[in-house]
């Protein structure tokens, strides 16, 4: 599955990120752990950007919070460390066309597919700026920007009980599940893919991405299936199949 070299690069990198470093991001935090104001400014312009063009129209929500969370807002981030930010919003519930948050979050995540796939990205310097909408933040770490402090602190134990050789063996399973399923599980006697079952094929990456991993390690194996090749992959067969299902 993977080459030995490979596979110790594979584990030095995530001892490292496993590793807790002394302090916060110094590009974001200061030495009180604090965002420093340009950062602060930029983050808010750029969430503010995507709520003009991608969410404003959408009367029936409101913004409760702009928050930084994730790895970046935490004593594991590297230096390559997305950036993550969420715009936490709330549902007009008179005014909304949606009986509950799981519809409205369905479609909003459309709306977010449709606005980056028309290639708008965010970005701090090197680092990508992933900005998502949410109806709650579940993050153990979490900075709000609108107000400019903590609203849920960093511990700096939280990813003592990882194991290395667990999260290892548990991507190669996932690994060879996806080889499976570009394979063998969906193959049609006429080659040709229903888009019924590119569907099926999406439901069943995110099923697989569920199955047997808990949370706190479901970031570093998706890391790890990127770094593999194996995302990438997926995705290509995914977009292949895709476009021979609509072609005449």
């Amino acid at each position: 599955m993977i080459a030995e070299e490979h596979q110790i690069r594979i584990k030095e990198n995530l001892q490292w990120q496993l590793e807790a470093k002394p302090t916060l991001d110094a590009y974001l935090f200061d030495e009180h752990r604090k965002l420093h104001p340009q950062v602060q400014e930029l983050l808010l312009k750029q969430a503010e950007d995507l709520i003009k063009n991608c969410l404003q129209q959408y009367p029936w929500f409101e913004v409760d919070d702009i928050i930084l969370y994730g790895v970046s807002a935490s004593y594991y981030y590297n230096s390559a460390s997305e950036i993550e930010i969420s715009i936490i919003l709330h549902r007009k519930e008179t005014e909304s066309p949606f009986s509950n948050d799981y519809r409205a979050s369905r479609f909003l995540n459309k709306v977010l597919r449709t606005y980056y796939m028309q290639g708008r990205k965010y970005w701090f310097e090197r680092r990508m700026v992933d900005i998502k909408t949410s109806f709650v933040s579940k993050s153990p770490q979490q900075y709000s920007l609108l107000h400019d402090c903590w609203l849920a602190e960093p511990s700096i134990h939280e990813n003592q009980h990882k194991n290395v050789e667990e999260i290892i063996s548990r991507t190669e399973n996932l690994m060879k599940e996806i080889e499976y399923t570009c394979n063998e599980q969906f193959e049609m006697p006429n080659g040709k893919y229903k888009l019924k079952d590119i569907r099926d094929m999406q439901r069943l990456y995110l099923k697989l991405m569920k199955k047997d991993i808990s949370p706190e390690n479901s970031g570093l194996i998706r890391r790890l299936l990127r770094y593999t090749g194996y995302l990438k992959k997926f995705k290509n067969y995914y977009n292949n199949e895709l476009a021979k299902s609509l072609s005449v």
